[in-house]
């Protein structure tokens, strides 16, 4: 296992202590792989619901002539596409 050293601001350092202290956790190391797991399942979870917008989105815009909804598909794309790469940076 890698060790690491982190800088917390007090409060999350509190919380982190506070959660061993209360037998929440053994150490404050498994309480950080814990909530580093918890982020990393949720990521990927946000990933998969917007990958399966995009699809949906290509789906409908493939199923015929949409009027007017080309141009909310499009707006719908384009910020799906904004979030994919804020939330991979």
């Amino acid at each position: 296992m890698e060790q690491m050293t982190l800088n917390l601001p007090p409060d999350l350092a509190a919380a982190l202590r506070e959660a061993v202290a209360a037998d929440d956790f053994p150490t404050e190391g498994e309480a950080v792989r814990h909530a580093l797991r918890l982020w990393m399942g949720r990521r990927e979870a946000q990933r998969a619901v917007l990958a399966e917008l995009g699809r949906l989105a290509d789906e409908g815009k493939a199923s015929g002539d949409a009027g007017e909804c080309d141009d909310v598909f499009g707006r719908i794309e384009a910020r799906l596409e904004e979030k994919l790469r804020s939330r991979v940076a």
